[in-house]
């Protein structure tokens, strides 16, 4: 039981430190490089839930990205992370291998 002078020490992150995921005004971020309220919470700042990079948003930034006909990289904006660069590939792109709306 926590009482009020006690001080939690067995907290564990909330967020994945493999997975992507979109908080603060669109920022990418892994889960180790999440900031500490985002890591242990899966809340950003503003107070709105972080989001992970899943299936089913990269359909649906694979359908905005037919549109312009192209395709991103997503990765972790820490600089110094090792994370491996994803690649979102739109509907209808030829040349490149990997299903729509899939990483690679």
């Amino acid at each position: 039981m926590v009482t009020k002078n006690t001080i939690r020490t067995d907290l564990r992150p909330v967020l994945r430190d493999d997975a992507l995921y979109i908080g603060d005004n669109g920022s990418i971020t892994c889960g180790r490089h999440a900031g500490m309220t985002a890591r242990y919470t899966g809340m950003a700042l503003d107070g709105r839930p972080v989001i992970e990079i899943t299936g089913d948003v990269l359909d649906r930034m694979a359908a905005d990205l037919e549109e312009i006909g192209g395709e991103a990289a997503l990765r972790c904006e820490v600089p110094s992370c090792p994370c491996r660069p994803r690649r979102v590939i739109a509907p209808g792109m030829s040349g490149l291998s990997g299903a729509p709306g899939t990483l690679r």
